[in-house]
């Protein structure tokens, strides 16, 4: 496992296009986290007003089965995207069932600028730790 976690990294480091970066890294928070859903959202102004844009979703739809959804601007996005973005703290969701919902938030110079979303299984302190760990790559990256 070590070795195809530095080949991900290797991966993801040596992409210089943020889409081209966002592919690899959202594959690889799948890939390592298993995650049922991993999205990019990120905060975009048009007009002067806050609009946000999910510009990239992998979601697992069944065994090795995955749907990429490509760009759209989120109409309304949820409270908890909002909080994340505003506050800039990682905002977290459990259902009963055990499905736990993400926001990791991604800063550019003192500023929130995006927000890794993953569904997933509640994640054991291991996980979390690499998810955060793949969230500050793509943050050094973008800045």
């Amino acid at each position: 496992m070590q070795e195809n976690l530095l080949n991900s990294v290797i991966k993801i480091t040596k992409n210089r296009d943020v889409d081209s970066l966002e592919y690899s890294l959202i594959s690889t928070i799948q890939e390592f986290i298993g995650c049922k859903e991993v999205s990019v959202y990120k905060d975009i102004e048009v007009q002067g007003q806050l609009t946000i844009e999910q510009s990239l979703c992998l979601k697992v739809t069944g065994e090795k089965q995955f749907e990429w959804v490509q760009r759209q601007i989120v109409a309304q996005p949820e409270d908890e995207l909002l909080s994340c973005l505003r506050s800039a703290c990682i905002i977290t969701v459990q259902s009963a069932d055990g499905i736990e919902r993400r926001w990791l938030p991604i800063t550019r110079q003192e500023k929130t600028v995006a927000a890794i979303f993953v569904v997933s299984k509640s994640l054991d302190s291991s996980a979390q730790v690499m998810l955060n760990a793949f969230c500050r790559i793509f943050e050094n990256y973008l800045t």
